[in-house]
């Protein structure tokens, strides 16, 4: 949980809870990642500290009360291109 780093490949995460919850890093660089929760009050990416995404595939699906896509108190982005739909 210190820290999550996708370089490739894909990661699919159906959370009850927070979908990646780090207490140091998270860094995206390729690959696909898809995180989908129906909870209140959760987050897709919560990261203590850095959130660095440059490049890859990034699905968030967030329905719950209160829900939030990322939570961090610094954001590192490249470049960042949202399509946001309803569920």
């Amino acid at each position: 949980k210190d820290y999550f780093r996708l370089d490739g490949g894909s990661v699919s995460i159906e959370a009850k809870g927070d979908g990646i919850d780090c207490n140091d890093q998270i860094y995206i660089n390729g690959g696909t990642l898809k995180v989908t929760s129906a909870s209140n009050g959760v987050k897709a990416l919560k990261c203590d500290s850095v959130i660095e995404i440059k490049g890859g595939d990034i699905d968030i699906a967030m329905s719950g009360n209160g829900a939030r896509a990322i939570r961090t108190s610094l954001k590192t982005l490249s470049s960042l291109m949202l399509s946001l739909k309803s569920l």
